[in-house]
């Protein structure tokens, strides 16, 4: 096991109804006064826009969506894990997530915010998905006591019927943070000795 570097957002906001509360910072602390939002294109049909664009409005934001050309201090991206590695380097990027699946969390580790807010996600985080997730994060190279501190909470959420989507996010950024996957390591054994159980019983657990 060995440990480079640690990353995460440089802010991450996890509530219900936090989105504009979050969006607030656009002018309280990015002092952004053009914004591009970058979405899918059903969000562009479905209303759902109107929860990010309807704040920006308040703010009195100018912004743009989808358009390319747009001149903008601030980017968000707005949408599916698909829109996630469009993050640009050479301004502020807000990622708002709008589907349950955390597992390509790799790109949230350079925004400098995120914003995981329930009344934005449609559906709900799968189970197996985060299981499968955390377990792999406790394989990687870079696999540390970090990342599996991240690893055991999303155990424990599931384990326990607490919030999925806080699960979900936890082992998308600790699989994230120890990648590349490796034959080399596992923290199993440290994982099931966090939670109390047996390693059979993990497996069991994880295998359910």
């Amino acid at each position: 096991m060995s440990i480079q570097s640690f990353w995460a957002p440089e802010k991450l906001y996890f509530k219900q109804g936090s989105l504009p509360v979050a969006l607030r910072e656009l002018t309280d602390v990015f002092n952004a006064s053009r914004v591009l939002i970058v979405t899918d294109e059903e969000m562009l049909h479905n209303g759902r826009l109107e929860l990010v664009t309807n704040v920006l409005h308040e703010l009195g934001l100018d912004y743009g969506v989808n358009a390319d050309s747009y001149a903008r201090d601030c980017v968000i991206l707005y949408g599916s894990p698909a829109l996630w590695n469009k993050m640009p380097d050479d301004t502020t990027c807000i990622i708002i997530p709008t589907e349950p699946d955390m597992t390509d969390a790799f790109p949230w580790l350079g925004a400098d915010m995120v914003i995981l807010d329930e009344d934005v996600i449609c559906g709900t985080a799968q189970k197996p998905q985060i299981l499968q997730t955390a377990r792999e994060s406790l394989r990687g190279e870079r696999a540390s006591d970090y990342t599996l501190a991240w690893a055991v909470q999303a155990f424990r959420l599931v384990k326990n019927g607490g919030n999925l989507l806080h699960a979900a996010a936890l082992a998308g950024l600790a699989k994230a943070n120890a990648e590349p996957l490796t034959d080399d390591a596992d923290l199993l054994p440290e994982a099931a000795e966090a939670l109390g159980m047996t390693q059979a019983e993990l497996n069991a657990f994880l295998n359910a």
